[in-house]
């Protein structure tokens, strides 16, 4: 008899600036199509909640790549007519890290989001790597 094996994630390799401090409130506003305002608070409630996704630096935030993958999960979240409200911001950020540490999605990781009586499904790989093209582009400069 076969025993059914637990599933087994592809993982998707880290760029070695994952975690650098590097992309500015405007440039994640760009990338992830989202106003500065937004990205502003959405950030801030991260932070509240524990997760810091930027650091300040002479009056600037600036963000990591995976801080810029938040907002982008949220940017698409946000786009399917999910409200996004401190909850959902909480529940996001519980998804993409790990032991409080950050993590990338593996291949085909998927995001589900219950709201009333509708979910919401985002592919996690697929933002991660749509927005870590952009930010190859941006780190290369």
């Amino acid at each position: 008899m076969l025993a059914a094996a637990p599933p087994v994630g592809i993982a998707i390799g880290e760029p070695t600036w994952l975690h650098t401090h590097k992309f500015t409130v405007k440039q994640v506003s760009t990338i992830t199509a989202t106003p500065q305002g937004t990205v502003n608070y959405w950030s801030s409630v991260a932070d509240l909640s524990g997760f810091a996704l930027y650091i300040v630096r002479m009056h600037r935030r600036l963000f990591t790549a995976h801080g810029v993958y938040v907002i982008a999960i949220l940017a698409a979240l946000a786009a399917a007519g999910v409200t996004i409200g401190n909850g959902v911001i909480k529940a996001v950020l519980e998804t993409v890290h790990h032991d409080g540490q950050p993590r990338l999605p593996a291949l085909f990781d998927q995001l589900h989001l219950t709201e009333g009586f509708v979910t919401t499904e985002v592919e996690l790989s697929q933002i991660w790597m749509e927005v870590s093209t952009k930010l190859e582009a941006l780190h290369a400069q």
